[in-house]
């Protein structure tokens, strides 16, 4: 038993113990102990009781025989009363402050037994031994360093030899769970072929997309990189996740991902596990389950798209030849999926809501070319566009041609117009109803803005559905991307009708009884009708040639306009046999 432990638990008290307590000698730490084992022993405290009777008894007995002495106790007291009135008068001669004693908290230790003790004491050891074990294995590594470790990993393991990596990982929801494997090329010569997905699938697709894991790499430590390093405010936490594990933690404050986790093997840094915690408490999971390098000829080489440097993997030796080699042609199902899945791509990273970004097709593709403000903008496109099949990516930035004047871009032209002398008809409407000017350019430049956006989304649609809405010759591939386009410029195109709505009733706001709008008119194309709203907003924003209409019958044209797109959009469907909506495109 621990020496402590068995000093507090002595089995009684000796009498000599006992005797010397009774007389105030034992020493302090003693006494303590002595008194708490009195409070606990029955026996020891009989005994202490008896002796203390019997010392009682004998001082009375020999104060009943002893002879007072009333002269000395006499002596004693006037001696006493001399020696108190001379420290009072040195008291008030010179006063010093009082200190008190301090008195120790007398420590009582609870009655338990010796088991309990023990208990106790294993208990405190313990998590004193754990947190100690907690500080020695905390990794001494930063997120930086563990994700570039992670990049040199995947760089080595796919440089390092020829053949096929085949990666099966499972994929895991509260609802859904699925397991399918991935396959790259060793040397990233050969890009696996687009495969059509499920509707779970591709919809368990488009939430990875959301949070920026890749499908066709959900492991990998460059993907995961690339998210963490476009979150502005993040925190990093490093752990060790079982055996051998280093989990990366990053969260984030804001956005649609609350939390993701990457967990890497600490011999090596092989992304093993990835995390994904969305705001909404949705969490996907992605463990791998098996992970091998195989050699070309057992894999399908269909998995993979034909190019000429993947035929060394087959085997087959190359031959020099002088004829030249055309380019394959693509098929009119092809060309219609490369142009759909980019403008897809473009629409979600809204590259086709104000930037000058063009798409042209060629026998052989797309080609995506434009002008984008930023450095990071160009990179940020090329590198979701680069999953696109069959698509060419040409895009230059702003501080690119600032280095290099010498590049040549095509972009659209802008022509500046100046503004009429004469003042706008929202301008004298507002001055005529006793209305301050002061927020009128702000309101004119959302007016603007709103028909500008009704005007280019309507085009857009019109122009899909009129060149690639004949539902008997497309695959169901680009039916779906068709229809997930679409949806998206009608979500834009309604949401642009509302704003322009709220934009004329502020304008009406106590200005009286409005002018009966005109009659709507029906069957129109929808093109013409956002036309004619966007040059109705143009002659009550910015005026024209006199004579001017008054701004009551344009507002009332406008506000019939607004009816007119909001009809036509809800009349325009995909696929339809009649198209008189459509008739007007330009």
């Amino acid at each position: 038993m621990n020496p402590i432990v068995r000093k507090l638990f002595t089995p009684h008290l000796s009498d000599t113990d006992l005797l010397l307590m009774m007389g105030e000698e034992l020493p302090v730490a003693k006494k303590y102990s002595a008194e708490a084992h009195l409070e606990r022993c029955f026996c020891c405290h009989a005994r202490f009781e008896k002796m203390r009777d019997a010392s009682l008894a004998v001082t009375e007995y020999c104060n009943e025989f002893t002879e007072p002495a009333p002269e000395r106790e006499r002596r004693q007291r006037e001696l006493l009363v001399m020696r108190l009135d001379w420290l009072f008068r040195s008291v008030d001669l010179h006063p010093r402050p009082l200190q008190r004693k301090r008195i120790l908290p007398r420590m009582t230790l609870p009655n338990m037994n010796p088991a309990l003790a023990t208990a106790i004491v294993l208990a405190f050891a313990s998590v004193f031994c754990g947190s100690i074990w907690l500080l020695q294995t905390k990794p001494d590594i930063t997120s930086n360093a563990l994700l570039i470790r992670a990049e040199t990993w995947d760089a080595k393991a796919s440089g390092s030899v020829e053949g096929v990596v085949c990666q099966k990982v499972a994929i895991r929801m509260s609802s859904q769970q699925v397991y399918r494997t991935t396959y790259q090329d060793a040397r990233n010569q050969r890009r696996p072929k687009l495969q059509k997905l499920s509707y779970d699938d591709e919809q368990l697709r488009g939430s990875l997309a959301s949070a920026g894991v890749s499908w066709d790499a959900p492991l990998s430590a460059t993907n995961y990189q690339e998210w963490h390093d476009h979150q502005r405010v993040r925190q990093d936490q490093i752990d060790r996740s079982g055996k051998g594990l280093l989990k990366l933690t990053t969260t984030i404050p804001d956005g649609v991902v609350a939390q993701q986790t990457l967990t890497v093997r600490e011999a090596d840094f092989h992304p093993t596990q990835r995390t994904v915690v969305f705001r909404d408490r949705q969490t996907i999971e992605i463990a791998e389950v098996d992970y091998q390098i195989l050699p070309w000829n057992r894999i399908d080489y269909g998995l993979f798209e034909e190019s000429d440097s993947s035929q060394t993997g087959r085997g087959i030796a190359l031959r020099p030849t002088l004829v030249p080699k055309m380019p394959a042609r693509l098929t009119a199902e092809q060309l219609d999926e490369a142009e759909l899945s980019a403008r897809l791509v473009l629409n979600h990273f809204h590259a086709d809501t104000g930037e000058q970004i063009l798409l042209e097709r060629n026998p052989q593709g797309v080609v995506i070319k434009g002008l984008v403000e930023t450095e990071g903008r160009k990179l940020e496109l090329r590198r979701q566009l680069h999953s696109v099949p069959n698509a060419t990516v040409s895009i230059l930035s702003l501080e690119e041609l600032k280095d290099n004047p010498e590049s040549e871009v095509d972009v659209a032209s802008a022509e500046i117009t100046s503004a009429a002398a004469l003042a706008s008809p929202l301008e004298t409407y507002f001055i005529a109803h006793k209305r301050s000017t002061a927020a009128l350019s702000d309101l004119s430049q959302q007016m603007m803005d709103s028909a500008f956006t009704l005007d280019r989304e309507s085009r857009a649609i019109t122009d899909l559905i009129v060149r690639l809405g004949a539902e008997e010759k497309m695959t169901d591939l680009a039916s779906a991307t068709l229809s997930d386009l679409v949806f998206s410029h009608r979500e834009r195109l309604f949401s642009a009708l509302e704003a322009e709505q709220r934009l004329l009733d502020q304008v009406h706001a106590g200005a009286g009884p409005r002018l009966i709008a005109a009659p709507t008119r029906q069957s129109e194309p929808l093109v013409s009708v956002a036309g004619r709203n966007l040059a109705l907003c143009k002659e009550l924003t910015l005026g024209g040639r006199a004579p001017l209409r008054s701004a009551d019958t344009i507002l009332a044209d406008l506000s019939a306009s607004v009816s007119e797109v909001r009809a036509s959009a809800h009349q325009t469907r995909l696929h339809l046999s009649n198209t008189t909506a459509l008739s007007g495109k330009k």
